[in-house]
């Protein structure tokens, strides 16, 4: 019956989602917490020609030369190569891109491209890239020892940049160690390590440290030598924080968090970008979730006299020690796990202990108090982006079968996605086709693990002996962001939505001595 009603499921509601592909959905009117106006919706391989034909294949030997009245032809003018039919942007940015990537074959191949189309065109960079990818093949042949294929490709460079010093160095350099014996050999070798392990303190003090380790791992493939062995250690440590840099300024957008400092909660938000500060938006504070249309924060409220589900109007200039707008009137409403939007804005699901048994339900409210319900026993309710469905912690209609479910907002069309009643803190991508979530029931551990909901394939996306939790997805849908005590002390993490390697995000303003009341989110 699962089956059945799953598929009902896709054929009524998934299939709209899925064939959007990335697309961001753009949620519906939204009405603020405070009953304030609605804000406006933020949604947010060139041809060759063919050779001319020379005057001696155009006319007999014998006719020329008794012809003594005949004026000789005057000497061949070869016809100019004309520039590749490829916009010259788009080879300039394919030339960027390849040398980005360290592919210095094809970054030479399309700066060469560059240049035949626009000789001028910044011609200062594009000699400077050439003469970084020329070196950086000549560097991988003389690793492997091809000293007269590095040669060939010094004298090609030295014909585009006849005066430059460094390809100067490298083509004498390496010509005695290609031409030395004997004796001579170890000398000759000696010589070139000192110009590559010069070249690549030059490119370190130049800001370039990957290209610098690179450089130096060359010199100690040549002779190897203790001090060189640490500069190039350094080089690459260097090399690793550039990337980590790079990398986040890359990735963009927010996170918007809480924890703990000194012995108050706040809610804060930092951009995503190296060494980012952190703001504080909302006193007294907890689990914090942002509205689609990024105007109000729903919120636990840890006030001792005001504690419960609130909204907190962004917009509406209030200082972070003013209070918000309270949503329900139960103090239990929201604590344990942040509250969800749907994607009008209007409605709110969230996890509360209030009937008094103890038990965790899933509730549904109107943003602007005008009344809540309760949907099913579980918790950790999170709302697709752009559908009315709700992935959440729960259990089956008999009270077993625990895990991840999906369910209409009416109670309708259950469906397991997961069979682990551990899986806990769901949280969808933005094309609503996989839902991530933290888990400590699978391998002993709190670690991250995605749902796809077409197939209900499982992927790990974590594997560390610390604590993994709290996920978010990036608003393009790449990348999960999570908090991790790693290193012994908490911060934010990320890792690819496919899993992979975990990079950190940045270190947050406070404490999380009792991490499962906060939550974190990633938008735009």
């Amino acid at each position: 019956m699962g089956v059945m009603l799953f598929s009902s499921l896709l054929d009524g509601m998934l299939p709209a989602v899925l064939s959007r592909g990335n697309e961001t959905p753009m949620p519906g009117p939204a009405a603020t917490v405070a009953a304030a106006p609605a804000a406006e919706t933020a949604i947010p391989a060139p041809s060759t020609p063919p050779p001319s034909p020379t005057p001696a294949e155009s006319q007999g030997g014998l006719a020329v030369i008794n012809s003594p009245e005949r004026t000789p032809d005057p000497p061949a003018t070869p016809s100019p190569v004309p520039p590749p039919a490829v916009p010259l942007e788009s080879a300039w940015a394919d030339a960027q891109a390849f040398f980005a990537e360290r592919d210095w074959q094809s970054a030479l191949d399309w700066l060469t491209i560059v240049r035949r189309i626009d000789d001028t065109y910044e011609r200062a960079q594009v000699d400077s890239m050439l003469r970084t990818a020329y070196v950086g093949l000549v560097t991988q042949e003389t690793v492997a020892g091809r000293y007269e294929e590095a040669l060939r490709l010094l004298d090609e460079a030295l014909k585009l940049l006849p005066e430059d010093p460094t390809l100067l160095s490298l083509r004498q350099a390496t010509a005695q160690a290609l031409s030395a014996e004997g004796e001579e050999r170890s000398q000759a070798q000696r010589s070139l390590q000192a110009v590559y392990a010069d070249y690549a303190a030059a490119l370190m003090a130049a800001g370039e440290p990957c290209a610098a380790a690179d450089q130096a791992a060359a010199a100690l493939q040549l002779l190897a030598g203790a001090e060189l062995v640490d500069q190039q250690a350094a080089y690459r440590r260097a090399c690793q924080e550039q990337q980590d840099r790079e990398a986040l300024a890359a990735l963009g957008g927010s996170i918007i968090y809480s924890a703990q400092q000194g012995d108050l909660y706040r809610v804060l938000r930092m951009p995503v970008g190296p060494d980012s500060p952190s703001t504080v938006l909302i006193e007294d504070a907890a689990q914090p979730s942002l509205r689609p249309d990024g105007r109000v924060i729903a919120y636990y409220s840890t006030r001792p006299d005001a504690q419960g589900l609130f909204g907190f109007d962004l917009m509406a200039g209030l200082r972070a020690t003013d209070r918000g707008v309270r949503v329900t009137e139960y103090t239990e409403d929201a604590r344990d796990a942040p509250a969800s939007w749907n994607a009008a804005g209007n409605r709110l699901a969230f996890t509360s202990t209030r009937f008094g048994d103890g038990r965790y339900r899933v509730y549904l409210a109107w943003a602007d108090g005008s009344g809540s319900e309760s949907l099913d026993y579980g918790k950790d309710p999170a709302w697709h982006p752009s559908q009315d469905l709700l992935v959440y912690n729960g259990v089956g209609e008999t009270g077993n079968q625990p895990g991840l479910w999906l369910r209409r907002p009416d109670g309708s069309a259950p469906v397991r996605l997961t069979d682990n009643g551990n899986d806990q803190r769901p949280a969808w991508s933005p094309d609503g086709r996989y839902v991530v979530f933290m888990s400590n029931g699978r391998d002993g551990n709190w670690e991250l693990y995605r749902v796809d909901v077409t197939d209900f394939s499982i992927v790990r996306l974590t594997n560390h002996l610390a604590q993994d939790g709290l996920p978010t997805v990036s608003p393009d849908g790449r990348y999960v962001a999570f908090m991790s005590d790693r290193d012994n002390y908490w911060r934010i993490w990320y890792v690819s939505i496919d899993g992979g390697e975990a990079r950190p995000l940045g270190r947050i303003s406070g404490e999380l001595p009792r991490w499962l009341e906060h939550s974190i989110q990633w938008v735009r």
